[in-house]
């Protein structure tokens, strides 16, 4: 069983304890998503985490054309200064 992070523990599994997607979720997703962009940390002891990364993604619209970019992008500048 992977560690836990807390939002996770409320029944509905978005961050503000809501029912649907909040601002709180986006935020938190694209920080996740530029985290796991720049393949820097191991994220596989947090499935729940990407089960709910997911969810996010599939729930705002337009996602891959605004975040995910984003994403991606930020993790080309990380891995050029890393080197």
């Amino acid at each position: 069983m992977g560690n836990k992070i807390p939002f996770f523990s409320r029944p509905t599994g978005f961050a503000a304890g809501t029912t649907h997607v909040t601002l709180a979720d986006v935020c938190l997703d694209t920080t996740y998503g530029a985290i796991k962009a720049c393949g820097h940390v191991d994220l596989s002891d947090y499935p729940e985490l990407e089960e709910w990364h997911q969810k996010v993604r599939a729930a705002v619209p337009n996602f891959d054309s605004t975040c995910a970019e984003g994403e991606q992008t930020f993790a080309g500048i990380y891995k050029a200064k890393a080197k």
